[in-house]
């Protein structure tokens, strides 16, 4: 059995295989895959791991990038009532009245 590697598959020249459970192969249709003459290439674990990483981390960046929005958002809410408290404790004072 011939196998050789490429970033995260493991290829196996199926040509020289007696026997599918050689692959770690459970399932039947798969196995029947394995004993044809071509060779099987798929996603190893490394692979699959990698892209499911990527696409939490994808989906994880999006949240951060929505929280990062809703919290600018909130700053410049905040930033505004500020102002306005200011402007109305400016007027008060210019009136001769103080705040309680």
């Amino acid at each position: 059995m011939n196998q050789f590697a490429g970033p995260g598959l493991l290829c196996t020249d199926t040509a020289n295989v007696a026997a599918p459970s050689a692959l770690l192969i459970e399932d039947p249709k798969r196995a029947e895959l394995a004993r044809s003459a071509a060779p099987l290439c798929e996603p190893g674990p490394l692979e699959l791991s990698l892209q499911d990483e990527v696409e939490m981390l994808r989906r994880r960046i999006a949240e951060l990038e929505d929280q990062n929005r809703t919290l600018h958002s909130q700053v410049a809410h905040e930033a505004e009532l500020k102002e306005r408290y200011r402007q109305e404790l400016a007027d008060l004072r210019r009136r001769g009245h103080t705040p309680r």
